[in-house]
């Protein structure tokens, strides 16, 4: 431990003698380190974390999936899951779950928030405990105790101050009184997370109802069973359960996805492409520094050789020089935990709020997180460190200790190691680069494509009309009305109407339909339609073309023939090349509705802009009213400023009704490829870094050996050598170098890139764009890198250098 101490302190005494070569080599580490840092804490988050439930490994959600469909993960029947809760044999608590949006009312500004309805087992299922009060108990879902309510950790503290009283106290959620029962802990999260939770009473005509498909279920496995036994467990019962609901359970089966992996299955692969992408980082600062340490090494080859001449062992040197690399880690390792922390704090400022809501944006520098930045401070210091310090005390002893002798052999092994090293970091810096090249592509690709409808000034505001205050479906009907005419009075407004599923947004709902004229040939899957309800103007305002027949006006009305109007995707799927208009569909539900085409639209994208456009019907608000709508608001100028004057006429009209914060039409599509945006932009930036890396490295390479072949140099010139002819000659071995490393990373790119494949749209693994663009700016960062250390060749003064040693 002494010579450590010794070591180190001595490493310290020679590292404050060349602050330039210190601070470089710091500054590369420290970045490279920060970055990595900084997604390990992210990635600690969200992968490696513990769960806060009690023996995670045993929750799971199970799903209804239609392989015929291409649908595997459906959300659940209330009868299927009566059927499946009575009858698993795998399950230890299996509860139901769904989200739903009610106003908080009474605490300051009314406000919308999700709310978990959920069976009285659910906490049970998660085996969690509350921060204070009590979760549910069996028999808060009987109708007439269902009227309490449990609060998350910051609903509480928003809302009510973090007031310890709560419990027990009455709130007012959608003009109903809850009791507050409890509030959950600070760190509690669910894949489909809410602010509070409400108890489900499970009607007795559930047990009937097939054909509506809402829950979400959570399940807890008997101890001793596997995962592979649920899964088999629950096959078998859903096969069951199909052949004796026939022909409405038609190719429906069960689906077991562990609760980690339903957390994190969004957002895996793009973590682990980044967290791969900083390890480049990390091994280009380190070839960087190691070629810092190469030249440093033939500056000091005389003092080790006299160290060796003294009676220091090879061992001792290398330890030495060792040591003298773990300060430089560490300090960069220090270093780095501040650029982590700073970055950290960046990404919670630009994180989409879909990635937020599974808990991304709790990552922090913790514990764990630092004793990985120690762990790679120390192996970076033997990745960068062990090849120098191997070469310094390769040396024959009595050359070196000739004044100014250096030997050829050790100056041509230093020139192509320190040649390799560089065009390793080159060709990392390809691949780094080719990912960042084809995710830039796939967002450009997917900005091109048309989303079905007019951005440009377009607001919306989505709200939920509470059935406490408005029981009847015709004062559903007449609000909506109310609110889009005073909507359409704003000056500047040119049009308003409103939708129940905004087109972008991820809200989604489908039916089986029967259109008439066609019949369903075997093996098809069963027909479905996913469907919004729309009031008059809809299509006109959100600027969706109508390609056939008619659209929807003030005319349909409740008393009027059921009508609808469907898009192109839906007619192709049924009619093919034959006309629409005029047919009729049979919608299912609890009670079956025959509904004439009366016009054919546009199609407009729902899911993203990447994924596919499905067979949609559009139904008149009147003929089927909803509490949830969105109006849809297109005006003479920018949106933004008329989003106050919206807000006031809804206002007036019910002062008690929340509305969800008003989005423009550019903002729904931002918000739909966020997730994309928010990997892109550190992608991005970690190419960025290491493009940078790769530029000093060649630079750093060139300017050292320019300044060992100064007496070369001269003595060209002396023999009539132009200038010119020096610069060609020093830009030319850099562009060896580059065009090596470009050759060898392409290669490596085209292997590895294959891993991006689910993450681009539009763009092939092996985009020749890309793979063009990419070995050009490599070249000409090359190019930029050289020119310096070319020019000062050029300017060697030959009487100088042939005096040189």
């Amino acid at each position: 431990m002494e010579t450590l101490w010794q070591d180190l302190k001595y490493g310290a005494r020679m590292l404050a003698k060349s602050p330039g070569f210190t601070l470089a080599a710091v500054v590369m580490l420290a970045l490279a380190i920060g970055a990595n840092s900084a997604i390990f804490s992210v990635v600690h988050s969200v992968l490696l974390e513990r769960l806060p439930y009690k023996d995670p490994e045993r929750i799971v959600m199970v799903w209804e999936q239609r392989p015929k469909e291409g649908n595997f993960e459906n959300v659940v029947s209330p009868a299927d899951y009566l059927d499946w809760r009575a009858q698993n044999q795998v399950f230890e608590y299996m509860a139901a779950y769904t989200t739903q949006s009610v106003d908080v009312i009474g605490a300051g500004e009314p406000e919308a928030v999700f709310a978990g309805v959920a069976t009285a087992d659910f906490f049970q299922v998660l085996g969690v405990q509350p921060q204070l009060g009590r979760l549910f108990q069996p028999g808060d879902d009987v109708e007439g105790n269902h009227r309490v309510v449990v609060l998350s950790d910051g609903l509480w503290k928003r809302k009510y101050g973090g007031d310890p009283s709560i419990v027990g106290r009455k709130v007012n959620l959608s003009g109903r009184d809850h009791e507050v029962i409890g509030v959950t802990r600070e760190d509690f999260r669910l894949a489909y997370p809410a602010e509070l939770w409400a108890p489900f009473p499970f009607p007795q005509q559930f047990s009937l109802a097939r054909g509506a498909h809402f829950l979400l279920v959570y399940a807890r496995l008997k101890p001793g069973v596997a995962l592979q036994q649920a899964h088999a467990g629950m096959a078998t019962l859903s096969a069951q359960i199909e052949q004796q609901n026939l022909p409405v359970n038609e190719g429906h089966a069960a689906k077991v996805v562990p609760i980690r992996e339903q957390l994190t299955s969004a957002v895996r692969p793009m973590l682990l492409v980044l967290f791969g992408a900083v390890g480049f980082v990390v091994l280009i600062a380190c070839a960087n520094v190691a070629n810092l340490l190469l030249a440093r090494g033939a500056a000091r080859q005389r003092e080790v050789s006299i160290r060796s001449a003294l009676g220091a062992g090879r061992r001792r040197i290398i330890r030495q020089l060792l040591a003298e690399n773990l300060l430089l880690s560490f300090a960069a390792g220090g270093i780095g935990v501040l650029l982590a922390l700073w970055s950290t704090d960046a990404m919670k400022l630009i994180i989409p709020r879909d990635v937020a809501t599974i808990g991304l944006q709790d990552f922090s520098i913790n514990a764990p997180v630092l004793w990985f930045t120690l762990g790679l401070s120390v192996a970076t210091s033997l990745l960068f460190g062990l090849l120098p310090a191997f070469q310094a005390t390769r040396l024959n002893l009595s050359d070196a200790l000739k004044a100014g002798a250096r030997t050829a052999t050790s100056t041509r092994a230093r020139k192509r190691l320190r040649g390799a090293l560089v065009v390793a970091e080159v060709g990392l810096s390809v691949v780094l680069l080719a990912g960042a090249g084809l995710m830039i592509r796939t967002l450009l690709e997917l900005y091109s494509v048309s989303p079905g409808f007019r951005t440009e000034n377009l607001l919306t505001a989505g709200m939920v009309v509470p059935r406490s205050r408005y029981p009847d479906n015709a004062q559903v009907v007449q609000f909506y009305q109310n609110a889009l005419a005073r909507v359409r009075g704003i000056p500047g407004v040119e049009s308003a109407a409103a939708v129940s599923h905004l087109p972008l947004s991820g809200q989604d709902s489908r039916t089986g339909v029967a259109p008439d004229g066609t019949e369903r040939r075997p093996g098809e899957p069963p027909r479905r339609m996913h469907h919004r309800n729309v009031s008059a103007g809809y299509f006109e305002t959100m600027g969706i073309p109508l390609l056939e027949g008619r659209l929807l006006n003030e005319f349909d009305t409740a008393d009027s023939m059921p009508v609808m109007v469907i898009n192109e995707a839906a007619a192709k799927r049924f009619w093919g090349t034959q006309s629409a208009v005029g047919r009729f569909v049979i919608i299912g539900g609890q009670v079956e509705v025959r509904r004439e085409v009366v016009g054919v639209v546009g199609n407009t994208r729902h899911w993203g802009l990447g994924r596919e456009v499905n067979p949609e019907m559009y139904i008149p608000m009147t003929q089927q009213p909803t509490p949830f709508m969105t109006l849809v608001v297109r005006t003479a100028g920018e949106p933004v400023g008329f989003a106050g004057a919206v807000r006031e006429q809804i206002r007036a009209l019910d002062s008690q009704l929340p509305i969800a914060a008003p989005q423009t039409g550019d903002a729904l599509i931002a918000q739909s490829e966020s997730q994309r945006s928010f990997f892109l932009t550190l992608m991005a930036a970690f190419a960025g870094i290491a493009l940078a890396l790769a530029g000093l490295g060649i630079y750093a390479v060139m300017a050292y050996n320019v300044t060992q072949r100064r007496q070369e140099f001269g003595v060209r010139l002396a023999l009539g050598a132009q200038r010119s002819d020096i610069r060609a000659m020093v830009l030319g071995e850099g562009a060896r170098l580059a065009l090596v490393g470009v050759v060898l990373g392409t290669g490596g790119a085209l292997a590895l890139t294959h891993l991006l494949k689910n993450l681009l749209y539009e763009v092939t693994p092996t985009d020749p764009l890309t793979f063009t663009a990419v070995p050009v700016v490599l070249a000409l960062v090359a190019l930029a890198a050289c020119v310096l250390p070319a020019r000062r060749a050029s300017k060697t003064d030959p009487m100088v250098a042939l005096r040189y040693e």
